[in-house]
């Protein structure tokens, strides 16, 4: 009874069991898994592929058995039979190698396969669907079923907050199920084992048609695929999250970098408040270098011991993983001590960094310092958070750059306005003090006792309005009398007073380029210059085998150049001539040389701090510009630009001249 029951109503189980499969791949194909973490998501497609084809591949043969079936329809079918196991089988074959890693199984699998059906269906046509079941379904079956059982045992971390664990178990049980009663369970036929095991017999034995187990098993897996999908969507759900947890963690950062605070502390607090984020996978330990442009020098630091501090405090560009990272531009993530990590201090244990470069477009403004444990990586995720953690850090250390630049410029130009002030106040009062002192010595006679005291007051009076000059030069209130002069000639004509300037005896070698175009200019600013420059240069030197060299050559400077002047915020990109004086001396270090153009400040016990000031006004004066390179130890180089309208000469064969190129003594 039950058996005729099911005879009548094959019609219903046909269209349940392909709506089933149908559902399944429709279930697939709308769902979003591109971009995940799950591999399965890679090959799921062939799974969606067979599904829906062989949901048509039923509702074929429920055509067929309520309209009749045709020869056309039998070939449809057949097609259809063929393609969705062959699409099982390949998905069976990739999922597994997926979950197995290093054993995997070739790709040739599913051609050998596939053409050993092609050549049996040639062979025996009359036994036609028996061969994609053998030869395709039952293979393809057993490796979907496998793969789903051994992709969750290598992935059960991952899939557990997910909870699907049953949905796995039963998908593989549905497709081992489906592989026997689909895969071995065929039409009768005259060759063993269809001959012994087919539809017929299996009817005879239970007393159901296969259809109606078949059709329980697509419910099942349909399920158990549409519940195993689930994994795409707490994927997304949590990227979201993660997002919004990135977002405030940034927005976070951004407003202690707004906070009111010295960078140093803020740095410090920002760093902290890296380190507290409970999702990003870093040792509570790092630091924060700033860059002078030859070295790194360590600014702030969490979690690093003495020894480590000591050794990492100072590192030039190249050297170890933050060099590196500095040097080239290019972020250096280790996983372990290796032959880059040439910094080392007794005791030191195994670990990794991350080293993101803090630059503003091509400026590296330093390197932040990140602690990995031996052995661990960062997800793309997380890198991705801690490159926006260097773009923070490194518009602070910019906006703290330009911050500074505006406070010295501010500076500066109060200490001018009052420095000139004054200068010219008293300017106005030494006039008055040196007419009434020359008045006096017209009306003394030679012999009178108060003519020497009067002839001190007048050089002491002197004194102070060369002092007065030099800060109304330095304020910019020192007429300039530009006229074109040749700039070479000037700096031969001043060998002597050089040498009256000074009372050491300093080689000076010259390198004045040939074909200089005249310039407009204040010949006596400019000797002034020179004549500030080589002094400064000559009391920097050591007790022996030092030397002075002065240099002048045409240049073309761009807006980029300009912007690493000391001093040149009205120069504009263009032609211009350049006055180099380099000495072998002492150098400065980066505290000294912020200062330097500061009027009164000095490193010499006897100086008074007007020398290089005065420069800076004279050269603002020719709207030009003094470039400033220095280092302990190795010197310094000033450079001044003064703008020239035209472009140079071609050189004469002998334009060296006396001091074109040679050397002179101070």
């Amino acid at each position: 009874m039950p058996a005729e029951f099911f005879q009548r109503h094959l019609d219903i189980i046909f269209f349940v069991y392909g709506l089933a499969f149908f559902t399944a791949g429709a279930a697939i194909l709308t769902q979003r898994r591109f971009h995940t973490r799950f591999r399965l998501g890679r090959s799921i497609g062939l799974l969606a592929a067979f599904c829906i084809i062989h949901g048509l591949n039923e509702w074929c043969d429920l055509w067929g058995l309520v309209k009749g079936r045709s020869p056309a329809l039998a070939a449809a079918g057949l097609v259809l039979l063929s393609v969705s196991f062959a699409c099982l089988l390949e998905f069976g074959r990739r999922l597994l190698n997926t979950a197995l890693g290093r054993l995997r199984l070739r790709g040739s699998l599913s051609w050998v396969l596939g053409a050993l059906c092609a050549a049996a269906l040639g062979a025996a046509p009359g036994d036609s669907s028996i061969w994609p079941r053998y030869l395709l379904g039952f293979p393809g079956g057993l490796l979907t079923a496998a793969g789903f059982l051994v992709y969750y045992e290598r992935n059960e971390e991952a899939l557990r907050p997910v909870q699907v664990r049953a949905p796995f178990l039963a998908a593989a049980a549905a497709f081992a199920a489906y592989t026997l009663l689909g895969g071995l369970v065929v039409p009768q036929a005259g060759l063993f084992p269809a001959s012994a095991l087919n539809t017929d017999s299996f009817l005879d034995c239970v007393g159901a048609p296969v259809q109606l187990f078949r059709m329980l098993c697509a419910a099942a897996a349909a399920w158990a695929v549409c519940a195993m999908l689930k994994i795409f969507d707490w994927e997304a759900h949590e990227a979201l999250n993660e997002t919004i947890r990135v977002q405030a963690a940034v927005n976070e950062l951004l407003r202690l970098s707004l906070a009111p605070m010295p960078l140093e502390q803020k740095l410090r607090r920002m760093l902290e408040r890296v380190f507290a984020t409970s999702w990003f996978s870093v040792q509570k330990k790092g630091c924060v270098f700033v860059s002078d442009g030859h070295e790194l020098r360590m600014l702030v630091r969490i979690g690093m011991s003495e020894a480590l501090a000591k050794a990492c405090g100072r590192l030039p560009m190249g050297r170890c993983l933050c060099g590196r990272a500095a040097a080239t531009g290019q972020a250096v993530l280790t996983a372990g001590l290796d032959e880059r990590h040439e910094v080392s201090y007794p005791g030191i244990a195994p670990h990794g960094h991350l080293c993101l470069p803090l630059k503003r477009e091509a400026e590296v403004l330093g390197v932040l310092n990140l602690y990995l444990g031996p052995g661990q990586a960062l997800d793309s995720r997380q890198q991705d958070f801690a490159r926006a953690v260097a773009d923070i850090f490194a518009g602070m250390l910019a906006l703290d750059r330009a911050e500074a630049a505006v406070h010295g410029a501010q500076k500066m130009e109060t200490i001018g306005i009052l420095a000139g002030g004054v200068a010219h106040d008293f300017n106005n009062l030494l006039a008055g003090v040196l007419g009434n002192a020359d008045l006096a010595l017209m009306d003394l006679p030679r012999e009178h006792p108060a003519r020497e005291s009067v002839s001190e007051i007048r050089k002491a009076a002197q004194q102070a309005a060369q002092l007065t000059g030099q800060l109304l030069a330095y304020a910019g209130r020192s007429p300039a009398d530009m006229r074109p002069a040749d700039l070479n000639a000037l700096i031969r004509d001043m060998d002597s007073l050089l040498a009256m300037s000074t009372l050491r005896k300093v080689p000076i070698h010259y390198q004045l380029d040939a074909g200089l175009p005249p310039a407009p200019m204040d010949a006596a600013q400019v000797r002034q210059v020179v004549m500030n420059l080589v002094i400064n240069a000559a009391e920097s030197l050591g007790p022996s085998g030092a030397s002075i060299r002065v240099e002048t050559r045409f240049l073309q400077a761009d807006r980029e150049f300009l912007a690493r002047a000391a001093a040149g915020a009205q120069a504009e990109a263009g032609p211009y001539l350049q006055i180099a004086v380099q000495d072998s001396g002492c150098g400065m270090d980066e505290a000294t040389r912020s200062r330097i153009f500061e009027p009164f400040f000095s490193t010499k016990f006897t100086g008074r701090g007007l020398g290089l000031s005065s420069v800076l006004g004279m050269v603002r004066n020719h709207k030009g510009a003094i470039l400033v390179d220095s280092e302990p130890g190795c010197g310094s180089r000033f450079r001044v630009l003064l703008p020239c309208p035209a472009q140079p000469a071609a050189a004469p064969a002998s334009a060296a001249g006396a001091l074109g190129r040679g050397s002179a003594s101070i």
